[in-house]
């Protein structure tokens, strides 16, 4: 039943009138579709092919320019043990413990994965108990801004995001790196997610130093490095974090 209403919509789309919903790509793994995820895998330029959509239609996602950041600023000869918080959803984890690096994924959500390298801790982050200065990595990909608010069915409570990020610092060593993308612009907390500023970016990485940041924002062909700091929607900003 489910895989029949998946191609309904499929065929909606391939009209274009009646699809009620955006197709979002973003790494060649999930796409939804009327609510549904469907695994198909290097199936991008196919899609592209057959369907003749106006640009507005197909949506690149963010993962787009977040992943190549992780990757280009991860020192693979400097770092062993690595957290990844929110891991669900993502191939992060299982590529890095695929490398021979020792991950830790902690999520609410069950992880399909399993790996000799990776280890996977299903529960609320602030209430595993793991030793202090025993990272030298973290990644926070899109994750900390729906920290502590009612997304993903999870009780609420205040200043997750600050919360995390602070349980992130005594869990990296000294000179420890945290990347972390989070969405930009203007300053607004709604029930999914926030979206930062330079200023609130700014107060909730205050005890690290940036060592690079880089805001990228949605074009009409794409993601494009951007320069700009201003109020306008659809960017997300990309920090390395170093504890000192």
């Amino acid at each position: 039943m489910r895989l029949k209403q998946i191609f309904t919509e499929i065929k909606n789309i391939l009209s274009y009138s009646k699809a009620k919903h955006s197709i979002y790509f973003d790494d060649n793994i999930f796409y939804e579709v009327s609510g549904f995820k469907a695994k198909i895998v290097n199936f991008t330029n196919l899609i592209l092919t057959i369907i003749n959509l106006k640009a507005e239609k197909i949506k690149i996602g963010e993962r787009i320019v977040e992943i190549p950041f992780l990757y280009k600023n991860l020192d693979f000869h400097k770092i062993n043990r690595i957290l990844d918080l929110g891991c669900v959803g993502s191939k992060i984890s299982l590529q890095l413990a695929s490398l021979g690096y020792n991950v830790v994924g902690i999520d609410y959500r069950p992880f399909i994965f399993k790996h000799k390298n990776l280890e996977f801790i299903q529960g609320n982050f602030f209430n595993i108990d793991l030793p202090s200065e025993s990272f030298d990595c973290a990644i926070c990909i899109s994750v900390v801004e729906h920290i502590g608010l009612p997304a993903y069915n999870i009780k609420p409570f205040e200043n997750g995001d600050k919360k995390a990020i602070e349980k992130i610092y005594t869990l990296l060593k000294k000179g420890g790196k945290l990347i972390l993308t989070v969405p930009f612009g203007k300053a607004i907390i709604n029930q999914f997610e926030r979206n930062y500023d330079q200023k609130s970016l700014n107060q909730l990485i205050k005890k690290f130093k940036i060592d690079e940041f880089k805001i990228f924002e949605r074009s009409k062909n794409g993601w494009i490095s951007s320069h700009s700091s201003d109020n306008k929607s659809d960017k997300v900003a990309c920090v390395v974090c170093i504890k000192l």
